[in-house]
């Protein structure tokens, strides 16, 4: 409720800053009975401007990897099954491997991100890395963004990305016209940021009863621990050609063979102990710090393991 009410207030914000803009010319002429042409005409374009920047855009769904099937791999979605009626959840609509180092979901189409198709982005990646029950920890933590309070995380993801689009439309604007918006998107961004990190306690909770509080943090450690091994590889590895750098596109099966040098096992371990013993928190950062998640998730308990 917070979320959609501080949405509206943005957008009477905008509201109140046109028809004041408007109402600047109209008592220049009506009660002061003359025309400034340099202040009405500011105040014209500033309306003008602010309305545009409040359009919504269209934009075409991508896809943003491999779309799979269950008859193309079959072992997969009997996991994702399983899964699914664990938790209560029915299966995405769509699923596609990706790149990166990550696992997410999204929804398709619907009004304001309540949308009725739903898509699971599976990094190619942590197959690689994880234990089968460590994947399953991260994918009953991406499922549980599908329940609860957490599915109100699309809606809150489009009403961010409305607000930062109509500041950034304005940000070539004179400043006194973008600075009341700019405060209210920092304010905007630092309350939803703390939503956004409550739904990933959600969801981290979820998969600590589900699968259990191990698989959970070993997950979180796996995760971690290749984009911190990928991170030391694109700087040892990353071409460079005149004064441009040629950065590899995604982890690959030299990536996979540099994971496995001691070195890099070392690098690994002690980055975890550091974020372990001193987790930092990004301020617009949409999750917590992984150290405060796996210190969070050795206080749970097991319930159900799959």
């Amino acid at each position: 409720m917070l979320a959609v009410l501080l949405t509206i207030g943005f957008y009477l914000l905008a509201v109140g800053l046109i028809i004041a803009l408007l109402g600047v010319p109209f008592i220049e002429i009506t009660v002061l009975h003359r025309i400034s042409l340099r202040i009405s005409l500011f105040c014209l374009a500033g309306a003008a401007l602010i309305a545009y920047s409040l359009t919504p855009t269209f934009e075409h769904f991508r896809a943003p990897g491999q779309r799979i099937s269950a008859g193309s791999h079959p072992r997969l979605f009997g996991e994702l099954t399983m899964i699914a009626n664990a938790v209560g959840e029915r299966m995405p609509d769509e699923v596609y491997l990706v790149p990166g180092i990550n696992a997410a979901v999204r929804q398709r189409a619907g009004l304001m991100g309540l949308g009725d198709r739903r898509v699971l982005l599976l990094g190619l990646p942590l197959l690689r890395v994880l234990r089968v029950s460590e994947l399953r920890a991260i994918l009953v933590h991406e499922f549980g963004h599908y329940r609860g309070h957490t599915r109100f995380g699309p809606w809150i993801f489009k009403a961010r990305q409305s607000i930062l689009r109509t500041v950034s439309r304005l940000s070539g604007s004179n400043a006194t016209l973008v600075w009341p918006f700019v405060q209210y998107a920092r304010m905007f961004l630092s309350i939803t940021q703390a939503m956004w990190r409550q739904m990933e306690v959600e969801a981290d909770e979820l998969a600590a009863q589900v699968v259990g509080a191990r698989a959970m943090i070993s997950g979180l450690r796996g995760v971690h621990g290749t984009a911190i091994a990928f991170e030391q590889y694109l700087k040892e590895m990353t071409p460079i050609y005149g004064d441009r750098f040629s950065a590899l596109s995604a982890p690959d099966d030299n990536f996979f063979r540099f994971m496995s040098l001691p070195r890099v096992g070392d690098l690994i371990r002690r980055s975890l102990d550091d974020e372990l013993k001193h987790p930092r928190l990004q301020p617009y950062a949409s999750h917590p710090p992984v150290g405060t998640r796996i210190a969070d998730g050795q206080m749970n308990v097991e319930i159900i393991v799959l």
